[in-house]
């Protein structure tokens, strides 16, 4: 009985978070816009990039900014309804 009462709470906190975060989604066209306006700081930043082995956190930064980190995060941890086509053109 317990572990369905930890259950069900969580859920209700996903729930209720997913709906204080929840914003419009972005469509397909404004997903590759947001991934294509990055390319001149990623072509700036391709030398430092390989230079410390690892993704920069000024990129890391940016990713996140653009949305693009939540294109296959799940709609219940806040991600957007996209599917891995979606991905695809944006990468």
């Amino acid at each position: 009985m317990a572990v369905n009462a930890v259950r069900a709470s969580w859920r209700e906190k996903v729930v209720t978070e997913t709906i204080k975060n929840s914003k419009p989604q972005p469509s397909r066209t404004q997903l590759i816009k947001r991934a294509a306006a990055l390319v001149p700081a990623l072509r700036e930043r391709a030398i430092k990039t390989e230079e410390l082995r690892r993704i920069p956190d000024e990129t890391i930064a940016d990713l996140k900014d653009a949305g693009l980190w939540r294109i296959l995060r799940p709609e219940c941890y806040g991600g957007y309804i996209t599917d891995f086509g979606a991905m695809v053109d944006v990468s």
